[in-house]
């Protein structure tokens, strides 16, 4: 079993730039034309299929697809088949035969002696070779291929669909895919520091609430992640700090954003921030909400909750070469939660890997696959970092 490795290209230390072709004749991160650009994140998926009954898992046939997809995020963050076309089988190379039947063996294919189909659609024809049983241990980068003169890289990251065509189900694999090389890609990693700070939140009484925990509860802790939308409106290359309870003011969160790329730069997205602070808030809140706990209460229609924040979390977004994966930061925002008085520090490391887990699973459908988009948060991660209350 053979091991696909390919050579580090060197590039211009300065040069970090996302959804960029890297320009092979002088070594720079370049913009090709805007039509170019529309196929950076174009794939093909070398798809092996059970043709079934309409409506059952009864097997008819056995069918081999290279299937391709205009937007490569559609098939992986959204699930989603847009099929933009379709190249069938039989395909110019000896058959493989499994437990399920005869496939193609997509390994057998070499420079010489290509596996080679036309899209009838888009009028383009698609070559790969050199494909091995597994990729680079640290990239997964196994084999080449080439879609209507443009180089591509293939990968080795299985994954399982399912699609209807002229009227039947298919139950498909697809072991490799491929995309544009020097595909400079971007990821979202979210970790979360195991330390937590109580942080206090005024709301009425449960027997006053229909048992329930106030709603306005769960409400401030939800706006404490959006403050962060208010924050990169405030300015950037600063702290920004704001009341997670207005009214008693006792805690803050606190953000501190450093941005690699501004308003203006090629690769600026103005919604990043904004689609961050969405995931925070859609991960963090109701986990933390769990936890609520009563402190005390006073009057008939006053109680004070403690909700277990985390004290430190750190987003980093970061881009890389694919076919590398040397990630580097662009945008890193620190986010802290402060206490005025009486700080109460706790430690949880369960909720912390629980929130790492969640964050991972946000785009676990990608198998590891990351966008080459611009406007896109691309792979999300979670990471977990152990501390320790001071004092």
């Amino acid at each position: 079993m053979r091991r696909f490795a390919i050579s580090a290209i060197l590039l211009a230390a300065s040069q970090v730039v996302s959804s960029a072709v890297v320009d092979g004749r002088d070594g720079l991160l370049a913009r090709e034309e805007d039509r170019e650009m529309d196929y950076l994140n174009e794939a093909v998926f070398l798809s092996e299929c059970q043709k079934l009954k309409k409506g059952t898992n009864e097997q008819v046939a056995l069918e081999d697809f290279l299937l391709y997809f205009p937007v490569y995020d559609y098939v992986r963050y959204n699930n989603s088949l847009d099929i933009g076309d379709v190249a069938t089988a039989p395909f110019p190379k000896s058959q493989r035969v499994d437990a399920m039947g005869t496939h193609v063996d997509w390994t057998l294919a070499t420079g010489d002696d290509k596996i080679t189909a036309k899209f009838p659609t888009i009028g383009r024809t698609f070559s790969v070779w050199d494909l091995d049983d597994e990729g680079d241990p640290d990239t997964n980068v196994t084999g080449v291929a080439d879609l209507g003169g443009k180089g591509m890289l293939c990968y080795d990251e299985p994954w399982s669909f399912k699609m209807d065509r002229n009227g039947w189900d298919y139950k498909c694999h697809a072991p490799y895919y491929c995309t544009r090389e020097r595909r400079m890609i971007r990821r979202t990693v979210f970790d979360i520091y195991e330390t937590t700070t109580a942080v206090e939140i005024e709301g009425l009484p449960k027997r006053k609430n229909g048992g329930k925990l106030d709603e306005r509860i769960e409400g401030m802790v939800g706006n404490a992640f959006f403050y962060l939308q208010l924050a990169d409106r405030d300015g950037v290359g600063g702290a920004y700090e704001y009341a997670i309870d207005f009214r008693l003011k006792k805690h803050t969160i606190r953000f501190d954003i450093q941005k690699g790329q501004r308003e203006g730069d090629p690769k600026y997205d103005a919604e990043r921030i904004k689609l961050i602070s969405e995931h925070l808030y859609e991960v963090v809140t109701p986990e933390i909400v769990k936890k609520v706990k009563t402190k005390t209460c006073y009057g008939s229609n006053t109680c004070i909750y403690t909700v277990p924040f985390p004290s430190q979390i750190k987003v980093q977004v970061q881009t890389a070469l694919q076919e590398q994966l040397n990630w580097q930061p662009t945008d890193v925002i620190d986010i802290y939660v402060d206490v005025k008085e009486n700080a109460e520090c706790g430690n949880d490391a369960v909720l912390a890997k629980t929130l790492s887990g969640l964050f991972a699973g946000i785009a676990a459908v990608a198998t590891g696959g990351y966008s080459a988009a611009a406007s896109v948060l691309g792979g999300i991660t979670g990471g977990y970092h152990t501390a320790a209350c001071l004092g």
